[in-house]
C-alpha cells in the first residue's frame, strides 16, 4: 500500500478484509507470526458473517487460481479489499500476470 499511497506507513483502522493469494503470503505470514511468538487462531464465527459477500467475490478469482494451478507456468497473485473506518473500500491487486497493478478506492 506504500507503494500506492506514497507512504510507508498507513494510519487507518480497518475494520473488515478479504484477502485471496497464491503467492507466498501464507508462508510470510506464518513467519512472521513466530517470530512473534504469535500463534494462530481459528474463530468460527467470521466465515458465517463473511458467506455472502465471499459468494460474490469468488467466482472471478476460483478460476483464476484453478487457471494458475493447472498452468505449466504459474503467475501468483494477491488480491485485498479492505474497509477502512475513514477511508471506506481500499482494494489493491498485484500479479505476475499483468504489466500493471491497481489500487483503487471507494466512498
Amino acid at each position: 500500500m506504500g507503494r500506492f499511497l506514497g507512504a510507508p506507513v498507513l494510519d487507518q483502522e480497518f475494520i473488515n478484509g478479504y484477502l485471496r493469494f497464491t503467492d507466498d503470503t501464507a508462508g510470510e505470514l506464518l513467519r512472521q507470526f513466530q517470530a512473534a511468538n504469535l500463534t494462530v487462531q481459528t474463530e468460527t464465527s467470521v466465515g458465517v458473517r463473511w458467506d455472502a459477500t465471499v459468494t460474490q467475490l469468488n467466482p472471478g478469482y476460483t478460476l483464476r487460481i484453478l487457471y494458475d494451478r493447472l498452468s505449466s507456468n504459474p503467475k501468483p497473485c494477491f488480491y485485498a479489499e479492505m474497509e477502512g473506518t475513514v477511508t471506506g473500500r481500499l482494494m489493491w491487486c498485484w500479479t505476475h500476470s499483468v504489466t500493471s497493478n491497481f489500487f483503487s478506492t471507494s466512498p
